[in-house]
């Protein structure tokens, strides 16, 4: 009897030593879109067909087979978008049996691009309408442009944003306009960018890694929704972890954020443009001191407390503080004589024009309106004369109180506070005269700007 056994168990050995391989190189086919998958693997010798096997939940469950042993292949359809499949491979033979199933795969399907997103992407690929994007077309992409696109996360109908998570290689990614949606919480997958502009409509919160998975950015621009009365504004607070992205030279954020800007911001040592104008930001802003490479900087409409002194910043050339409760001008601002744009409107500002302000030998542009600035205007005003550039971009409207005793000084105010807009007088709305307004219509000035001021500080003999 132990013989017989032994002869058994022998002859089963034996019969297993020169079954069926198990198919190898299982993988991924070209081809696969939001629908279909296309599977291959290595022949197997001696083989008569393949059974091919969809791993549910541990389970094996056979979808179909070839009936060749020559074939390798093998497409599976009608399946739902952005999903994973699992699949397994067995080769069988009438002669020898089955083989056992080969590693599995895994593989995600598509989304279903359509609506705005889905038109770029066709152009960006030069296909038609009725053409079926793929892996290779979308991995394909480094460089994705889609402006005034229309995104609604609660309208199918509509592009959906998630369908960029597709462009896994993408580098620099440039979508805009009336996006209504979350933003992408996954947008850190796209791990390779180094551009990112992403302005429209967007809501919620900003990943609190955002920085430490997109290290490699370099441009990044995010705008989202900035009511407060919103259903769904773009809030929190600013993510330190982009104070890890250590290469960047841009970075705008427009929302409705609140608290102080994270200390690791002073890590930017790259950072030449900084806008984070008309948020709920707080504090002192003090950790901007340490960004020596600034050109750009705007914190307007904000509710910081105070600005610290910038005066290091020898690069500046636009400074933008509107709304910010400075009460007196900066004594700092008088050393930036690099500045070509300064902004400091509805500051609270209350006295004279100081005299230092035409020491600011390359300001292109200045904006006082709406502060409480009293007395002459300092003739040292008329160095900004000087400038080329400096045309019609002097706003000292809405405050009132000013007036100017020298007649060149009234002259240059005219002048450069004057400047078309469309086709119509935009007057003070304080304090003038039929006299005024005529005078002005009947001078060389075609079209003026004076705000709220008082036209009779220097319109008047």
């Amino acid at each position: 009897m132990k013989a017989i056994l032994i002869i058994y168990f022998m002859i089963n050995i034996s019969l297993y030593a020169v079954g069926l391989e198990k198919p190898a190189n299982i993988r991924e086919m070209t081809g696969t879109t939001d629908a279909r998958i296309m599977i291959g693997w290595d022949t197997v010798s001696d083989a008569d067909g393949y059974y091919i096997y969809q791993i549910v939940d541990g389970n094996r469950v056979k979808i179909g087979e070839t009936m060749n042993g020559s074939s390798y292949t093998y497409e599976i359809t009608s399946l739902t978008p952005y999903t994973d499949y699992t699949y397994c491979v067995k080769a069988y033979s009438s002669s020898i049996g089955e083989s056992g199933c080969s590693t599995p795969i895994t593989i995600k399907t598509l989304h279903t691009w359509h609506g705005d997103l889905k038109n770029c992407l066709l152009n960006k690929l030069g296909q038609s309408d009725d053409y079926t994007p793929d892996r290779q077309d979308v991995e394909g992409i480094d460089t994705f442009y889609c402006p005034n696109v229309n995104v609604n996360y609660w309208d199918g109908s509509k592009a959906n944003i998630d369908e960029l998570r597709d462009l896994v290689y993408i580098r620099d990614l440039n979508v805009s306009g009336g996006i209504y949606t979350p933003f992408p919480s996954w947008i850190g997958e796209l791990n390779l960018l180094y551009s990112l502009k992403l302005n429209g409509k967007f809501g919620g919160e900003l990943p609190e890694d955002i920085g430490d998975k997109l290290p490699h950015l370099i441009y990044l621009s995010i705008e989202g929704e900035r009511n407060t009365h919103a259903a769904l504004p773009l809030h929190g607070s600013l993510p330190s972890s982009i104070g890890g992205m250590i290469d960047l030279k841009f970075l705008s954020i427009l929302g409705d954020f609140n608290g102080s800007i994270p200390e690791a911001f002073a890590n930017l040592g790259q950072l030449e443009t900084l806008n984070l104008h008309a948020n709920q930001l707080s504090g002192d802003a003090g950790v901007l001191s340490e960004l020596s490479t600034l050109q750009y900087l705007n914190l307007g409409d904000n509710n910081f407390t105070s600005v610290p002194d910038l005066s290091h910043m020898s690069s500046l050339k636009t400074l933008i503080l509107s709304g910010i409760p400075l009460k007196t001008f900066p004594l700092w601002l008088k050393k930036m004589t690099s500045l070509e744009k300064l902004n400091l409107e509805q500051c609270n500002i209350q006295g004279i024009i100081p005299k230092w302000i035409g020491d600011l030998v390359n300001l292109e542009s200045l904006k006082l309106q709406g502060n409480k600035l009293f007395g002459n205007v300092p003739v040292t005003i008329l160095n900004l004369t000087q400038i080329p550039n400096f045309r019609g971009q002097l706003d000292l409207y809405t405050n009132c109180d000013l007036y100017a005793d020298n007649q060149d000084v009234k002259d240059f105010i005219q002048e450069k506070s004057c400047y078309e807009i469309e086709d119509q007088f935009f007057l003070c709305q304080s304090e003038n005269t039929h006299a005024d307004y005529d005078r002005l219509i009947n001078s060389n000035t075609h079209k003026c700007d004076l705000g709220f001021s008082a036209i009779r500080m220097f319109l008047l003999d």
